[in-house]
């Protein structure tokens, strides 16, 4: 068996361009998946998998990452949830991540999705995906005193009377 696997799954997430990928592919071609992943210090089940899309390689750039996750399974679905959340955001209306889940299940059912469950998870990848944020909403500002105004002209000018006519404090009776 090929022990890359056992060296190399320790390493951390690493990255890797078309161009890399292409010239592993094309070494493993030459000799074996198990001694392209040694030659180039990535596990083994990395090469069988750039393999398998080794036709998607060749059309992406190949400074690109390319191939790095997986893809979005319901691209219709997610659609429509996004124009749903955009539009009642654009109305002023608050959007919970409750409210997103049970709109995407009732669509997914519309649209005879049957192995769509809205979990939570999903709903975190679906932001994610659509850069959207769940804020709350506050209130613009605190609402003041209508007398307010009426106080604060009273404190000015008993300050300048004080400063003007150099009133101890001693001679202040409240």
């Amino acid at each position: 068996t090929c022990l890359t696997h056992i060296l190399f799954s320790m390493d951390s997430r690493r990255k890797f361009t078309a161009m890399f990928k292409l010239r592993v592919i094309e070494y493993a071609e030459q000799t074996n998946n198990c001694a392209a992943a040694r030659e180039f210090k990535v596990s083994e089940k990395s090469v069988r998998d750039w393999k398998m899309f080794s036709a998607q390689l060749k059309l992406l750039p190949k400074n690109k990452c390319a191939n790095r996750g997986k893809c979005n399974k319901w691209p219709q679905l997610e659609v429509e949830v996004a124009k749903y959340v955009s539009e009642n955001r654009q109305n002023g209306y608050g959007v919970s991540r409750g409210s997103i889940r049970i709109f995407a299940l009732k669509l997914a059912r519309k649209l005879g999705i049957t192995d769509f469950k809205a979990s939570h998870g999903w709903c975190t990848r679906f932001m994610e995906r659509n850069d959207f944020v769940l804020r709350r909403k506050t209130k613009i500002s605190q609402r003041l005193p209508q007398e307010l105004d009426d106080k604060i002209r009273i404190r000015k000018t008993c300050n300048y009377d004080i400063r003007i006519h150099k009133v101890k404090d001693s001679d202040i009776h409240i």
